[in-house]
């Protein structure tokens, strides 16, 4: 009669089990190091909630660099820039919300709001912008306000409103505007709302196209 001894399973040796949680600290390394950089909070401003930036009081010179994609609130107010960086605000398809105000800006470079075509607020109030080029806003189709009051404005490109076909208040109190062009608010069916309180000619109505 045959008969069987059972001899207890072996045990990995310890050197196995030392490799086995090595591998997996460094798979978690991977993981950590593989998430993006653009998703971090930048380092001069805090972010109280994930989709939030806010950048205010911080002497900041220029727009930050490396604003988180998913952000929808950015708060920039409050400081001392002066440019707004090419690519600073590329990618930021879900923002709603631009506070530029109070700062030293004396330009809005053609295109830099590209990305945004998800922006509703875009406050530029208290800068030192003198004019506004015809592509200044391109790619803000949603935006519905938009505040341009209190800067140095003494030229507003007849096509710059143009890109916005969404806007229902505007802002250009307590600028050097004297005038817009009689097309400049053709297209902005939507406007219910503006304040002009240096300008000495509002456009009513669209002048007629000639066929």
């Amino acid at each position: 009669m045959l008969s069987w001894t059972c001899f207890p399973a072996e045990s990995p040796p310890v050197s196995l089990k030392m490799r086995g949680s090595r591998l997996v600290m460094v798979a978690v390394l991977v993981m950590a190091c593989s998430v993006p950089a653009a998703q971090a909070c930048p380092r001069s401003c805090n972010c109280y909630q994930a989709n939030e930036v806010h950048c205010t009081f911080r002497s900041l010179l220029s727009v930050p660099q490396g604003l988180p994609a998913h952000t929808q609130r950015i708060n920039l107010g409050f400081n001392s820039i002066t440019r707004i960086p090419e690519n600073s605000l590329a990618g930021l398809k879900r923002a709603e919300l631009l506070m530029l105000h109070s700062n030293d800006l004396n330009q809005i470079p053609d295109g830099v709001f590209g990305d945004m075509r998800s922006l509703q607020v875009l406050k530029l109030s208290y800068n030192k912008l003198e004019e506004i080029s015809s592509s200044a806003f391109s790619g803000l189709t949603s935006l519905l306000r938009l505040h341009l009051d209190h800067n140095l404005l003494r030229h507003l490109h007849p096509r710059a409103l143009l890109q916005l076909p969404s806007l229902r208040l505007l802002r250009l109190q307590g600028n050097r505007l004297h005038q817009l062009h009689p097309r400049s608010l053709c297209t902005l069916s939507l406007l219910n709302t503006y304040y002009y309180s240096t300008l000495r000619q509002v456009p009513i109505k669209c002048p007629m196209r000639s066929y």
